[in-house]
């Protein structure tokens, strides 16, 4: 008990100073969210898997904010940037229906350049990718 009362003593000995500091400005803007859609279209998504890919691909577009921008890159053996960043669903799902299956399955090169092509934006940046397998053609120096 006198420990106690000690440190209640103590507590009330040291003069507190209190300042009041706005530390932070809120700005209010919109989220914008910076969206790369990578697609798998190598050969081994022939038929029905790039189907379902495709549906699934232009679902998550339809639910796409006002705000968000998205780009679509496509990849098989080469990787190509099938739609630069936009917000306009029709040409995201006009390169969506674009795609056709080729190639073997350049993943990792797929994803160096969805990074490289969000690296500097501003707000949120997504990397969706769709695929069916692991890389077997990655081409990175």
């Amino acid at each position: 008990m006198k420990l106690k009362l000690f440190v209640f003593a103590l507590f009330f000995m040291i003069p507190l100073v209190v300042v009041q500091a706005d530390c932070y400005q809120l700005i209010r803007q919109p989220a914008i969210n910076h969206i790369s859609i990578v697609i798998d279209r190598s050969g081994s998504m022939q038929g029905s898997p790039l189907a379902d890919t495709k549906l699934g691909a232009k679902a998550f577009v339809e639910r796409m904010k006002l705000t968000d921008r998205a780009s679509i890159i496509e990849f098989g053996s080469d990787v190509s940037l099938a739609q630069s960043e936009t917000g306009d669903k029709t040409s995201l799902y006009h390169a969506i229906d674009s795609l056709k299956a080729n190639g073997v399955t350049a993943l990792y090169d797929a994803v160096v350049r969805a990074t490289l092509l969000l690296i500097r934006q501003d707000g949120a940046k997504i990397i969706v990718f769709l695929t069916d397998g692991s890389d077997n053609a990655v081409d990175i120096p």
